[in-house]
């Protein structure tokens, strides 16, 4: 679910609808209403897991390499 918010579209559609929470312009404020009101769309639940399982998979060889460089 993180990755999902963290992308373009989303974070466009959280920016669209939240407003400035203050002065420096550094926080904004979104209502729950206005969040509850994005639509996510996800794939079934298999598909899911076959892609964190995928992920899962990448990054134990992410590590296996970093370990391998230090």
């Amino acid at each position: 679910m993180v990755t999902l918010l963290q992308t373009h579209h989303i974070r466009f559609l959280l920016e669209t609808r939240s407003s400035q929470g203050n002065k420096i312009g550094k926080r904004r404020l979104l209502q729950r209403n206005e969040f509850e009101s994005i639509e996510f769309k996800l794939p079934p639940i298999e598909t899911q897991r076959d892609i964190a399982s995928k992920i899962a998979v990448f990054q134990a060889e992410l590590a296996l390499t970093d370990r391998e460089i230090e």
